[in-house]
């Protein structure tokens, strides 16, 4: 009886360890719309629930879209952070990062910001971080 009672402490034991490693940390980019040869303000979303301190999202674009230099900003969840945002080979590459390595404060609202600059051909294009 006690081998079955250990058995089963065993069991749920290693259920709950399991159910707690596979966290649920989404990243998304919420909708922003403007006119041919203007600029618009691309928001990043964290919706986690493990301390994150720092993160890397890359987004495949179009060539008809052009980084505003200089203009990725922290949002109030990552006050302690940088934000450094590029485009290498049709790919935005956005990094978060503390040197002190804080952690993001919360657990759902957007981390970040940065401007993108449209051409000139009307469009919808989509802006969904590659995995």
């Amino acid at each position: 009886m006690m081998r079955m009672r250990n058995l089963l402490f065993m069991i749920l034991l290693w259920l709950v360890t399991a159910t707690g490693a596979w966290a649920d940390n989404m990243v998304s980019i919420l909708t922003t719309e403007g006119a041919p040869r203007t600029e618009v303000t691309v928001s990043i979303s964290l919706d986690n629930t493990d301390m994150v301190s720092s993160l890397q999202v890359t987004i495949p674009v179009d060539d008809n879209l052009t980084v505003v230099e200089g203009s990725g900003l922290p949002t109030s969840r990552c006050p302690d952070h940088t934000v450094a945002v590029s485009k290498v080979d049709g790919q935005i590459q956005v990094y978060i990062y503390s040197l002190s390595m804080a952690c993001f404060s919360g657990s759902s609202d957007v981390v970040a910001t940065f401007k993108l600059k449209l051409g000139d051909m009307p469009g919808y294009y989509d802006l969904t971080p590659s995995k």
